[in-house]
C-alpha cells in the first residue's frame, strides 16, 4: 500500500451502539438500539461542518444507520456502502448466544468470553494476539479477514492518489479499523507484536497521510 502520492485526512468512525440481545453476538442486520440512534445523531451533529469528500461505510446495519446521520449534515456528499469494510463474517457463531460460542471454543480462546474482551479492544485484535490462525466456523479466518480489508482500504486510498487534499470518511467496526491503523503504521498479518487500539462506539480516529508520512490527530475526542 503506497501513500507517497497521498493527501489526504481520514476519519475512521466507529458505529454506535447496537441492539443486540443480552448476551448474543451481533449479526450485520442489527440496527442500532435507542441509545445508539441519540449517539449517531451526536456524532453528526459534532462533524456538521468537516464537508467530507468522500464518505463510506460498512453494509450492516449498525454502521448505514450510523452513516445516514452523518449524511444527513453533509447532504453533498451521496454515501456509498462498500463490503470490503464490514466487520469479519462470524459465520455460525452470527447472532448466537455466548454460552453456546464458548462451548465451541478453542481452550485458548474461551477466556475472551469468560472475561469480557470490551476493554481490551476490538474482538479482532484480542483473538491475533491469541490464536493468529484462527477462523470461525463457516465463516472468515483473521487472514482472509486481514488480506479482505487491506485490499479494498488499498483500492479505495488509490482513487485519490495525486489529488488535492482530499477528506474521507469511513464509517465501520472495531475490527476493520485495527486492520487499516496496523497497516497503516507499518504492521503485516505476522508480526509477532503490534498496539491495541481502542475504537469506542460513536466515535472517530482521525489520521493525516500528506507527503508519505502519516499522523494520529485525534482519537475518540468525543464526550458521550
Amino acid at each position: 500500500m503506497e501513500i507517497s502520492d497521498l493527501n489526504l485526512e481520514l476519519y475512521l468512525i466507529r458505529h454506535a451502539t447496537p441492539a443486540e440481545k443480552v448476551d448474543h453476538w451481533s449479526s450485520p442486520t442489527t440496527p442500532l438500539n435507542e441509545f445508539g440512534l441519540s449517539q449517531a445523531e451526536k456524532i453528526g451533529r459534532f462533524l456538521a461542518n468537516q464537508k467530507f469528500n468522500t464518505i463510506i461505510t460498512s453494509p450492516y446495519k449498525r454502521a448505514t444507520q450510523t452513516t445516514k446521520s452523518i449524511a444527513k449534515y453533509n447532504k453533498s456528499v451521496l454515501p456509498r456502502e462498500e463490503p470490503w469494510l464490514s466487520e469479519i463474517n462470524l459465520g455460525e457463531w452470527t447472532g448466537r448466544h455466548k454460552d453456546v460460542i464458548k462451548s465451541q471454543m478453542p481452550v485458548s480462546l474461551k477466556r475472551l468470553l469468560d472475561e469480557g474482551y470490551d476493554e481490551r479492544g476490538p474482538l479482532v485484535a484480542n483473538l491475533m494476539m491469541l490464536d493468529r490462525n484462527f477462523k470461525f466456523p463457516k465463516g472468515e479466518s483473521l487472514q482472509e479477514f486481514w488480506n479482505r480489508v487491506i485490499k479494498g482500504f488499498s483500492k479505495t486510498l488509490d482513487q485519490f492518489k495525486g489529488e488535492k487534499k482530499q477528506k474521507i470518511c469511513l464509517v465501520g467496526h472495531g475490527g476493520s479499523f485495527t486492520v487499516i491503523v496496523l497497516k497503516l503504521i507499518g504492521k503485516s498479518f505476522f508480526d509477532q507484536f503490534f498496539p491495541l487500539f481502542m475504537f469506542e462506539k460513536a466515535n472517530y480516529t482521525k489520521i493525516r497521510i500528506k507527503k508519505g508520512k502519516m499522523y494520529f490527530l485525534l482519537m475518540n475526542p468525543i464526550k458521550l
